[in-house]
């Protein structure tokens, strides 16, 4: 009888590895699959994984080859060589059921490699219908959350179902869903704070660190104060109040929400400041453009010995920027250069725009040049520095060449190409429209378009027009413009002093006088606005420098008005007659006058 038995299993085990050779000759390596579960299932499973070997490689099926030399455990690392597709779990057999358990590290590993939602739920629903432990149950369910939650290729409402069918989840699902909200959701402090408060009400787990620092991320993105507050007052009740990624994240959420003096008073309170927060406290001071104390904090940060990072030398520059300081900013790049802190896109971009805001378009395309990759960040610093210095021959955009060199049909050209590509225009496109027409003083057409847009024009649209209007004395479209500009803004002063350049513009004042006196907006004499006219801020810095330096150190000016006309004429004279040098920088862009020209032609 053992002899029939001993006998009975060879020929059974032979007959698989034949159906194995023949299922091969077909490639139809499934068919084994199901066969060859059978022989797993009868312990025949020596001649059995010989014939699936063969039939595997004969298929090209480097998966299922590993699989069968793993006795039946889930597939979880990939074949170098080959791109293959994850195999479907409802062909998978005889794991759990047959004793064959899921290892916490391929079912993480399984998971992390998933392609979509499809592929998910196979292997959510192969988990439930295995006896598996509790904790490894747990583990997988968990790693689930996380992938709908933070994946792009997952589903986040999937994810909190799944979060509130679990009876007990753990911290890292709470957090996942958390962090998940606050990143992909339409509404994310609505969201993420109401599953925070769902983990309160639960009363457990109990949050850690990285809970409360993804619902003040959240927070900051409304902002909400509020919310953010009670935040702030958790933070302290569970005694996190020491732990520096937390006190990070109160800094930048104060900033953001723009309660700099909040913020401040959270940074001297903590008794041991790390690096990370005193970027985060200068980061928020540059953010809000009180770039001052953000360079007095640097110095602090000095004073106290902490090395900066990057990230701290990008805020650094950018309030050099925002300052026009070149001196400080030169300092600051060769302050990094000498310290050797690693220079990456982010700090070279805000290199490149502080030197091109501070008039040294030259040093920008030295860093620039000198950068090993360039992200649209850096092209766009660039392009808008040679816009700003009038250099449209040197932009990389075709838009800039167009703004400034006024070329309205190449711009209509690329604007329909713009919109035969299916691509939907922003606010930014069309007010380049706008300027690109009415610094071609195409008013007519720039009103045209205006009236055309899909959208509401916005208040940049609106004074860009009203500047075109005054430039060529145009009332009547001016006034129509200036009636919806005030609607929009009706405290903003700069709409009501441009309103008032359009009116004097278009005055009846006497003509023939050799100085330009349309800028001065006061109703008197000309004598008097003459008188005024030699007190305009540029022209006294400008005698300033001229006596406190001599060629050739270039003369550079900052104010955040618009240059009046006569002031740029006489710039003009000035840099021809004591061959000069001269950069003036106002609101809009840089002046360079270098032999009685000036890069802007004329047109600003």
């Amino acid at each position: 009888m053992e002899e029939v038995r001993a006998y009975d299993r060879v020929a059974r085990s032979r007959r698989l590895v034949v159906v194995g050779v023949v299922v091969a000759g077909g490639c139809q390596w499934w068919w084994w699959l199901e066969v060859g579960g059978g022989g797993v299932c009868w312990r025949w499973w020596l001649p059995t994984v010989a014939g699936g070997r063969f039939l595997c490689s004969r298929c090209k099926r480097i998966h299922g080859q590993r699989r069968i030399e793993g006795r039946g455990a889930i597939l979880c690392g990939g074949c170098p060589r080959r791109r293959l597709r994850l195999w479907p779990l409802e062909k998978m057999s005889g794991v759990g059921e047959r004793g064959y358990d899921l290892e916490e590290e391929r079912v993480a590993s399984l998971i992390r490699k998933c392609p979509n939602m499809r592929v998910l739920g196979q292997i959510h629903s192969h988990i439930l219908t295995r006896p598996l432990p509790f904790s490894t149950l747990c583990f997988s369910l968990s790693k689930i959350i996380c992938f709908c939650a933070l994946s792009p290729m997952g589903n986040i409402l999937y994810a909190q179902k799944l979060l509130l069918q679990n009876p007990k989840p753990n911290i890292f699902s709470w957090n996942s869903l958390i962090r998940g909200f606050s990143q992909y959701h339409t509404s994310p402090t609505t969201q993420s704070f109401s599953v925070f408060k769902r983990l309160i009400s639960a009363g457990h787990p109990n949050p850690n660190t990285y809970t409360l620092a993804f619902v003040l991320k959240s927070c900051s993105m409304l902002p909400a104060v509020v919310e953010g507050r009670q935040v702030h007052s958790r933070v302290i009740r569970s005694g996190f109040w020491s732990n520096s990624f937390l006190q990070s994240s109160l800094v930048n959420f104060y900033a953001k929400c723009e309660e700099i003096e909040s913020a401040r008073k959270v940074f001297d309170e903590m008794p041991d400041i790390s690096m990370i927060v005193w970027s985060a406290m200068i980061g928020g001071y540059a953010k809000l453009g009180l770039f001052n104390e953000a360079l007095g904090l640097f110095g602090d940060m000095q004073k106290a010995g902490v090395v900066p990072d990057e990230v701290t030398m990008a805020s650094v520059v950018s309030a050099c920027a925002g300052l026009g300081a070149l001196d400080v900013g030169s300092w600051v790049h060769a302050y990094i250069m000498k310290r050797k802190i690693m220079i990456d896109t982010t700090l070279s971009t805000a290199l490149i725009n502080m030197y091109a805001k501070c008039g040294c378009i030259e040093k920008a395309k030295e860093v620039f040049d000198e950068m090993p990759t360039k992200d649209s960040r850096a092209w766009s610093s660039m392009i808008v520095g040679f816009a700003i210095h009038g250099l449209p021959e040197d932009a990389l955009s075709i838009f800039a060449s167009m703004e400034e060199s006024k070329l309205v049909p190449e711009g209509q050209k690329h604007w329909a190409s713009l919109l035969q590509s299916g691509i939907q225009p922003s606010k930014e496109h069309y007010s380049c429209m706008v300027d690109l027409f009415c610094r071609a003083n195409l008013l007519q057409e720039a009103n045209t378009f205006i009236k055309n847009m899909p959208i509401d024009p916005d208040p940049v649209i609106l004074r860009t027009f009203l500047a075109a209007c005054k430039k060529n004395k145009n009332m009547e479209k001016g006034e129509s413009v200036a009636q919806q500009l005030l609607e929009l803004e009706p405290f903003k002063a700069e709409n009501y002093a441009l309103l008032s350049s359009l009116y004097a513009a278009c005055s009846q004042w006497s003509l023939g006088h050799k100085t330009n006196v349309s800028g001065v907006l006061h109703d008197v004499g000309d004598e008097v606005k003459q008188e005024a006219l030699c007190e305009h801020s540029e022209r006294l810095a400008i005698a300033y420098g001229m006596l406190k330096t001599k060629a050739p150190v270039v003369i550079r000016i900052v104010k955040n008005l618009r240059v009046c006309e006569d002031c740029h004429e006489v710039t003009k004279i000035i840099s021809k007659e004591y061959e000069r040098e001269i950069i003036v920088r106002d609101r809009v862009r840089f002046h360079k006058f270098v032999g009685g020209s000036c890069s802007c032609n004329d047109i600003w």
